[in-house]
């Protein structure tokens, strides 16, 4: 993928985060938007997906570490429809409706609400122990681009036309909308993360990475136990909804799974333990693999620095060393292991209520 080039446009509307205001400021962007462009304030930035562009340079300060300030909102590079669904070169805006929530290139009013939220609930870090990639501010579209817009083929977006300006630690992610993937160039990834080469510490880095990085993936894969509170209507939990963790998820250094699309963060209302149980399995099982992928991959390099080649047998009891070593001391899972199989045992922190039983691995 190819540098693109980012200007500056007064905004009709900003919505920020808290310290978000401060945070832009000191890279010269209050009150703007950013647009595809050259003009008199103009950076570089790297495209990520069909919307976000991540800018190359400055980085703040979080967690930390420098992160990159990450564009969502700059118009596609795709088509919505067309006999040929590749990129057109050019980044554009459609007043199309997609998934009923945001105009085709942008982001909708509802989404960038969920975001301040989430980021106003996890106080800009981590949301009951998953790491997000903050919020620092929902900007509004200046008219004259909102203007030059293509027009709705079928369903007409009737909103607002928003960008998020958001922080994530780097431009790898698990498995997609990257060109740099722990599944797909586990290698690269990491060295562009600034890990050394496994056989040059016996791996020591790398072995910590996937501790890390299994220990926020499953944090994020038992989101809703962990969210799960009273309400003066009932019982209450976050559900993942219209986001996976292959795409929508960043790494930090460390190793750590920062969850960056806040918007697909949902609290549904709950009829009691049950429905919770239900949740919680259906949230482990349709996102299992996306981390399991990855961490397989990890695995291999890390025996393959020591000298071990990598079989199934091998790589399974590996990964539960691994998931036991990751969840040690967390106050929501505990990590029971029998014969040649893998359980999680969630305990809701609202209560009191059954604890929570998922298998990870079978024997």
């Amino acid at each position: 993928m190819s540098i693109e080039r980012l200007r500056a446009l007064p905004s009709p509307e900003l919505r920020y985060a808290e310290g978000g205001e401060a945070r832009l400021a000191s890279l010269g962007l209050s009150g703007v938007a950013l647009w595809p462009g050259d003009g008199e304030q103009s950076w570089e930035a790297w495209p990520e997906g069909n919307r976000t562009l991540i800018l190359d340079r400055p980085r703040l300060r979080h967690r930390d570490q420098g992160w990159l300030l990450s564009v969502k909102g700059v118009g596609a590079l795709h088509p919505m429809f067309g006999a040929v669904q590749v990129e057109t070169g050019e980044r554009r805006l459609s007043g199309e409706t997609w998934f009923g929530e945001a105009p085709w290139g942008a982001q909708g009013d509802e989404g960038v609400e969920t975001a301040l939220r989430i980021t106003a609930e996890a106080r800009g870090e981590a949301l009951y122990g998953m790491p997000i990639c903050p919020l620092l501010a929902a900007v509004r579209l200046p008219d004259e681009v909102v203007a030059a817009r293509q027009p709705a083929t079928y369903r007409q977006w009737r909103g607002g036309y928003w960008q998020e300006l958001r922080l994530v630690p780097s431009r790898v992610r698990l498995a997609e909308q990257s060109d740099l993937t722990l599944a797909f160039q586990p290698q690269a990834a990491l060295s562009a993360l600034g890990l050394p080469e496994p056989a040059l510490d016996g791996g020591e880095a790398l072995d910590a990475f996937i501790e890390e990085l299994l220990r926020s993936g499953l944090c994020a894969l038992t989101l809703a136990v962990r969210s799960a509170r009273e309400e003066q209507g009932g019982l209450s939990a976050l559900r993942l909804d219209h986001v996976w963790l292959d795409k929508d998820a960043v790494l930090a250094p460390d190793g750590a799974l920062c969850f960056a699309d806040l918007e697909g963060l949902d609290r549904v209302p709950l009829r009691g333990p049950l429905e919770l149980a239900a949740l919680a399995r259906k949230q482990l099982y349709d996102h299992s693999y996306e981390l399991l992928y990855a961490v397989d991959r990890l695995l291999g390099l890390s025996l393959a620095a020591r000298g071990r080649l990598p079989s199934p047998p091998l790589l399974r009891r590996e990964l539960a060393l691994r998931v036991e070593l990751a969840m040690q001391g967390d106050p929501v899972v505990e990590v029971q292991v029998q014969g040649g199989a893998l359980d999680l045992l969630l305990r809701p922190a609202v209560g009191p209520m059954p604890a929570i039983r998922l298998p990870l691995l079978s024997e």
